[in-house]
Formats: C-alpha cells, sequence, structure tokens
C-alpha cells in the first residue's frame, strides 16, 4: 500500500508498479502517489507514458511534448529531455 491523491492506494497481485529509493510512486492503473506529487517547490520532474503494441513511438513522442509545452511556462522555460527508448 502507499498513499494516493485521494486514499490508501493497495496494489494487485501482479499489478506493474514505478517505485524510487523510498516507496512506491506509481501504479500503471491506479496513478501517482502523494509524496511526489508537483508542488510550488518541486525542481524537478519526470514524465512516465506507457503504450502498448501498435502505438507508434512518434505518436509517443508527440505526447510527451504536449505535456512539455503545457507545463514548461509554469516551469520559467526550463530545460528538458524527452528520453525514448526503442
Amino acid at each position: 500500500m502507499f498513499p494516493g491523491f485521494r486514499s490508501e492506494i493497495e496494489c494487485k497481485p501482479g499489478e506493474i508498479i514505478l517505485r524510487d529509493q523510498i516507496d512506491i510512486i506509481a501504479t500503471y492503473f491506479q496513478g501517482p502517489d502523494k509524496r511526489t506529487s508537483i508542488t510550488a517547490s518541486t525542481s524537478n520532474v519526470i514524465f512516465f507514458a506507457f503504450a502498448v503494441t501498435g502505438i507508434d513511438r512518434s505518436d509517443m513522442k508527440l505526447a510527451l511534448q504536449t505535456a512539455v509545452d503545457l507545463l514548461r511556462p509554469a516551469a520559467g522555460g526550463a530545460d528538458y529531455l524527452i528520453y525514448a527508448p526503442s
């Protein structure tokens, strides 16, 4: 279990999770944790994008670029890198 935005989230058996050195930061189906949410004091952000077979890589990159374009002004035009492994 980990603290989500609305309540404690209980991971399902076999569920895909992302974690850092401290705890779970997100699950594939249930979303992100509260601990790593973006706040006024946030200095670094990472976006995760998941796709299934058949989704074109260029579509994924476009989706990530759209997220960056929407949020970058709030970050004062900070530098960014889109990493999309094959």
